[in-house]
């Protein structure tokens, strides 16, 4: 069997599994940079402090407000993506896999396999984004800059978006296992 719209749309889904998940890591490693540089800063303590201090809450804000579009145009390519791999799925265990051949059973266990791995996929990324969104929340509850408090408003916005995908996804794929299991 050869690339189809929905082998295209698993792929694509991988590739922005990957996306996302370097957003995060690139986003985490600034969010560290930015503390660091704010390490031992107090806004009132001194006017070269203060200045310190703000620039980090402006480049910090700079920084949310990318991370939140980036994430933010993932999203119409994953639910798409999604739908796809859904319905190919849907139509590829109902009415193309024949049970009653040993190819027909292979087929099935290697989809039920490729759907844990997606799944195990979508996971890591969806514990990468808590961790991440728990400290882009802790950020937006402190009242340091009115930049800032937007910018996270942004990226919460966008991190629940995402999580809310990889929800449906993850739904999914619970679900094509269980169908699989069940045809087993």
């Amino acid at each position: 069997m050869g690339e189809t719209k929905y082998t295209r749309a698993a792929s694509e889904l991988m590739r922005l599994l990957q996306v996302v998940s370097s957003e995060n890591n690139r986003t985490a490693a600034e969010v560290n940079r930015q503390a660091e540089r704010l390490e031992g800063v107090r806004r009132d303590r001194s006017a070269e402090d203060a200045a310190r201090f703000d620039q980090v809450m402006a480049d910090s804000a700079v920084m949310f407000e990318q991370y939140a579009q980036g994430l933010q145009s993932t999203i119409p390519d994953f639910q798409e993506n999604i739908a796809t791999v859904k319905e190919g799925s849907d139509i590829h265990i109902k009415s193309e896999i024949d049970l009653n051949t040993e190819e027909g059973r292979a087929e099935l266990a290697a989809t039920h396999r490729e759907a844990k791995g997606l799944l195990e996929t979508f996971q890591d990324n969806l514990t990468k984004l808590g961790v991440l969104r728990s400290i882009v929340a802790s950020l937006h509850q402190r009242d340091d800059d009115p930049h800032l408090k937007r910018a996270t408003a942004l990226a919460l916005a966008a991190i629940d978006g995402i999580i809310a995908v990889h929800r449906d996804f993850e739904t999914f794929a619970l679900g094509l296992q269980f169908t699989a299991d069940e045809k087993s």
